[in-house]
């Protein structure tokens, strides 16, 4: 049978993906200032947390002896969460200024994320997560790849901060999926 958790993750996926295209294309069209485009990348991560898409960071710190108290452990968990999708979106968004640099990258990065997907799949590690990481992996790659035949130079089509904006944040996603061992 099919776990619900599986679908709340997926929604919560597509929900933020939606999120920073938008968040994208209004920066593409009217050159938002810094702020708001944080604040918007922001509310992409809060999607992620919401869905329990999150570290568990009580592993890190339980060999040493350490329990955080729930409301430290999920501001810290977001934290994190904030920090991987900032850090991704714009860090693609900048690798975005040469024809194909920006898509080549985001197809090493998912390339190596299917393989560990299908590995960690292959091992069960987490039931309702491991389809999740391949199919997103997957169609992640597959739309990369597809879009670089006409991205490299001279280029016919270009990301723009839409593209950029949502496969960072796509690839932060995957990354806050595979440390997620345990979503809730």
């Amino acid at each position: 049978t099919a776990d619900p958790r599986a679908g709340h993750v997926l929604v919560a996926i597509a929900a933020g993906a939606i999120l920073a295209a938008a968040v994208g294309l209004l920066d593409d069209l009217w050159d938002l200032r810094p702020g708001p485009k944080a604040l918007g990348q922001g509310a992409c991560a809060l999607f992620l947390v919401m869905a329990g898409i999150r570290p568990d960071l009580q592993g890190l710190v339980r060999p040493l002896g350490i329990v955080l108290p729930e409301p430290v452990h999920e501001t810290l968990a977001y934290l994190v969460v904030l920090f991987f999708v900032l850090g991704a979106t714009n860090s693609l968004n900048l690798l975005d200024g040469l024809d194909g640099l920006c898509a080549g990258v985001t197809a090493i990065i998912t390339v190596g994320f299917l393989f560990l997907a299908v590995h960690l799949a292959t091992w069960t590690t987490d039931r309702p997560l491991d389809p999740i990481r391949v199919v997103v992996s997957l169609a992640l790659v597959g739309s990369v790849l597809g879009f670089l035949v006409f991205n490299r130079h001279p280029a016919v089509i270009f990301l723009g901060d839409a593209g950029s904006i949502l496969l960072g944040y796509l690839i932060a996603a995957l990354m806050m999926l595979f440390a997620s061992w345990n979503a809730r």
